[in-house]
């Protein structure tokens, strides 16, 4: 049978190592949306193929075109041209600067509407929780406030989960990494496989691995603040409401480190 090559325009760098060896992509799609496409890997990995742009996810592939059917099969991927992106968030050398500059980039000049899962009574209890385990460096109480919310709250990744990865990426950047100790990771990830969808556990194991989509990257890594508020913009645009509720997770999160040392 003949297969369908498709031309990469870009994906992450790690994903690109993982993906040198075996190109392929497996015969059937795990879910198909008008823009996108996910697969799952026989080792449980989640691909997701989109259009030329930002990569919406650290597991995502920008292709050059998305005029193929991608439901057909087989399908390889062409990973010749494409550009290696490095979306790892790493530990600010300054970190005052870069909370002002992620002040600028989160500020609000008309908050975008989150999801409404957010604003239950459980949602917002476990966001307190949250908050208050960052201001202390709690871990205990960082992994009891997170399961809390891993899974909640609708949409194809949850509420809950957004929220969440937008926290780790504020902590990776601004706290050193912190929670992120062996016990953290293995309690968030562990959570992830029962309590949300396979997509909020993909997002969910590359965050607390420090690897997120290119726009939440560039926000938190911004080099002016221009650049972070542009960053902002195109965050809020992603899903329904997936970039309002992962903003929401960075505000709260750096409000929550001003009680601890730059």
């Amino acid at each position: 049978m003949i297969g369908t090559r498709l031309r990469v325009r870009a994906l992450g760098a790690k994903l690109a190592a993982r993906l040198e060896t075996e190109p392929s992509l497996p015969d059937r799609p795990h879910s198909v949306f008008e823009h996108a496409v996910n697969f799952e890997a026989a080792d449980g990995a989640l691909l997701t193929l989109h259009g030329p742009g930002p990569l919406a996810a650290p597991f995502a592939i920008a292709l050059e075109s998305w005029n193929e059917d991608l439901r057909g099969g087989p399908r390889t991927l062409d990973l010749g041209g494409a550009a290696r992106v490095d979306l790892a968030i790493r530990p600010a050398r300054n970190g005052v600067t870069a909370r002002l500059l992620l002040a600028a980039g989160l500020a609000e000049p008309r908050p975008e509407p989150c999801a409404t899962g957010l604003g239950t009574p459980r949602a917002r209890d476990a966001r307190a929780a949250l908050s208050r385990a960052i201001g202390v460096r709690d871990a205990a109480d960082f992994i009891d406030a997170a399961c809390g919310l891993i899974g909640l709250g609708e949409g194809l990744t949850p509420a809950g989960d957004d929220y969440l990865v937008g926290t780790l990426a504020i902590l990776h950047r601004l706290a050193e990494g912190w929670p992120a100790s062996g016990a953290v990771v293995r309690a968030l990830t562990a959570r992830a496989v029962d309590a949300t969808t396979t997509v909020g556990a993909a997002f969910l194991r590359h965050a607390v691995a420090g690897q997120f989509s290119e726009p939440l990257r560039d926000l938190t890594m911004a080099k002016s603040p221009s650049a972070a508020r542009a960053a902002a913009a195109a965050l809020a645009r992603m899903g329904a409401t997936s970039g309002a509720d992962t903003l929401a997770g960075m505000r709260a999160a750096l409000a929550a480190l001003e009680t601890m040392p730059a």
